[in-house]
């Protein structure tokens, strides 16, 4: 994970910044995580015990990482708001980015590992529960790949609701 909680606080840090020395807890579920990095390893937080944390996924690869950062700066280079990882208690979901244009959020996911169609439907489920419309973004492992038409069905059908209602596109 990217982002992790002080410890004691609300205050969210992410991982590149973080201090080794400092104690951080996951937002998700509370829990102890480490901030690892060094000159081989992508910043990150992981979860110091091996328990099954819903919130977050760990093993987190560096396309993703690095994707989710790619796309935090093109919206905001086009005037969105973005919050990177940010935890919904309300649904306990976390989208990789939550983007605001004119007071419309969306929900931004970038997938790059395999994911069933009872995952994608129960997040956008989630999503939807809030009113936010989600875009699924497929990343590299999805593209250097010839698709069938259902691994492509599984992820457009829960697109086109915003596909079809979108005012963000300029």
């Amino acid at each position: 994970m990217y982002i992790a909680q002080t410890l004691g606080t609300t205050g969210l840090m992410t991982a590149d910044k973080a201090d080794k020395q400092c104690n951080y807890v996951c937002p998700g579920c509370q829990t102890p995580v480490t901030v690892k990095k060094g000159r081989l390893k992508q910043a990150h937080f992981a979860h110091t015990s091996l328990q099954k944390c819903q919130a977050l996924a760990e093993g987190e690869s560096a396309v993703h990482l690095l994707g989710k950062l790619a796309m935090v700066d093109f919206f905001e280079s086009i005037g969105g708001r973005v919050v990177l990882e940010p935890w919904l208690p309300e649904i306990q979901q976390r989208p990789d980015l939550l983007v605001t244009f004119d007071n419309r959020q969306v929900a931004i996911e970038f997938q790059c590992a395999p994911i069933s169609v009872e995952r994608v439907q129960h997040r956008t489920a989630g999503f939807a529960k809030l009113g936010l419309d989600v875009v699924w973004v497929l990343g590299p492992t999805y593209q250097q790949r010839k698709l069938q038409q259902a691994t492509l069905a599984k992820f457009c059908a829960h697109s086109t609701r915003y596909a079809a209602s979108s005012s963000m596109a300029r």
